[in-house]
């Protein structure tokens, strides 16, 4: 498959930050309750929701999902999958979001706003929350990274010291090594690199077949993605975190790469201590990609549930006023 294969018909540009050309999809409810935007993770894109999206659709949320710089679509000529600079490429991630945000809303004025971000995708959400660059009411995050103490300090030594000018835009070269380390390494038996996605081979061999993922990502990309962990994970910029932010995060146990129950905590505890207490579901066997896992039914029955159960909320709160 290639851009010319491509059903273009539900995909809009967008411009984002330094009127860098974002690419996104867009599933219309006819009468839409809400709207869901989608923000995806590392190596993939956001053709990947379109079963995600339709089951959102049909219960009345017109679903948007953009391909973050130099992912999917997203890639300039002449630049390839995965290649982010080293300098300011954190900052203009999230920059990118709000771009895509202030557009739903100016396309959908008065209705209500979730934002769902996975894995990279909870990061980036996460630090575009903690600079206060959008205000949704509501915010979901799925995989959302956990933050080995020793490792992530030490990664981004070594991914800064190496990313120089010369090689930023280079692939980094130890890209399987780290995945099979942090995340597949746990898994036995193994049948491919990438068994800690999804406990549903199917899914997974979903995933290796699409030419738009498991790029080679740059050493800019690395020395930023590890920035970024580090950044939403630190006390300080969880404290910044609108108090009357409705937080949900939906997590596997056997996410290797949410640290399992062990990294899950850690994280839970982090939000706790700085926000108020955010909402959680853990699905037992649940591995990263929860929406293309055997768990897959209880998280779109929960994810749909919370949703329409914040409006409810809000709806008998502008009753009563």
């Amino acid at each position: 498959m290639n851009k010319a294969e491509i059903d273009q018909s539900n995909i809009i540009s967008i411009a984002g930050a330094g009127n860098f050309e974002l690419k996104c999809r867009i599933w219309a409810a006819k009468y839409p309750r809400a709207a869901l935007l989608i923000v995806h993770g590392m190596t993939e894109h956001s053709g990947r929701y379109h079963h995600f999206a339709k089951i959102l659709k049909l219960n009345g949320f017109s679903v948007y999902a953009y391909d973050q710089r130099n992912h999917g679509l997203s890639v300039p000529a002449g630049q390839n999958l995965g290649a982010w600079p080293k300098k300011d490429s954190w900052k203009h991630v999230k920059q990118d979001l709000t771009c895509v945000y202030n557009v739903i809303e100016s396309q959908n004025p008065g209705l209500p706003i979730f934002v769902f971000g996975h894995s990279m995708g909870s990061i980036v959400t996460m630090g575009t929350l903690q600079d206060h660059l959008i205000n949704p009411q509501w915010t979901i995050l799925s995989g959302y990274p956990s933050k080995p103490k020793v490792l992530v300090p030490l990664a981004k030594i070594f991914a800064s010291i190496f990313a120089s000018e010369r090689n930023e835009l280079k692939a980094f070269p130890f890209q399987k090594i780290g995945i099979h380390l942090l995340a597949n390494r746990f898994f036995k038996p193994r049948f491919t690199p990438f068994d800690w996605l999804s406990s549903d081979p199917v899914q997974v061999r979903y995933y290796i077949n699409d030419p738009f993922c498991q790029m080679n990502c740059s050493w800019g990309f690395y020395t930023n993605l590890l920035e970024a962990i580090d950044s939403v994970h630190q006390s300080k910029n969880i404290k910044k975190l609108d108090p009357n932010l409705n937080l949900l995060l939906l997590l596997g146990n056997q996410d290797s790469i949410a640290g399992f129950d062990k990294g899950i905590m850690h994280s839970l505890n982090e939000l706790r201590a700085h926000h108020r207490h955010p909402e959680f579901r853990i699905y037992p066997e649940g591995r990263h990609e929860l929406f293309a896992d055997y768990t897959s039914d209880d998280f779109f029955e929960d994810l749909i549930a919370w949703m329409e159960g914040a409006l409810d909320v809000t709806k008998n709160q502008n009753g009563n006023q």
